[in-house]
């Protein structure tokens, strides 16, 4: 048999690791928010997928200003902003998950993966 999977992790490979956790929790603590299940209710969710529609609103307001709804409801530059976040967020996050999923692989459980020679 020979081993499909070894993992080396070094001590320092793990230091390394925490501290950009720790890097990371720093930059968002304070940026994001904790809901209660009731005020999630509250509040609309675009979803995921949300990328085409959201890109046509923008449109309209790029050509037609008169196109937003009550400023007092919906304020442009928040909408521009929040799709800015989003966009940029989304990426960062595709990068985690993948990190995970190779992470996750490579759990104890499944250190060593072995295939008859």
């Amino acid at each position: 048999m020979s081993n499909l999977i070894t993992t080396k992790f070094t001590a320092s490979d793990y230091v390394a690791m925490d501290a950009s956790l720790t890097n990371l929790e720093t930059t968002v603590k304070n940026k994001t928010v904790s809901l209660t299940p009731e005020e999630r209710m509250t509040i609309g969710k675009i979803g995921d997928h949300y990328g085409v529609a959201v890109e046509e609103v923008n449109d309209a307001l790029t050509t037609n200003p008169s196109f937003a709804p009550d400023p007092e409801t919906f304020v442009v530059a928040d909408f521009r902003s929040d799709r800015d976040a989003a966009k940029a967020l989304r990426l960062r996050i595709v990068r985690m998950e993948n990190i995970l999923q190779q992470l996750k692989i490579l759990k104890p459980f499944t250190m060593q993966i072995y295939t008859v020679i």
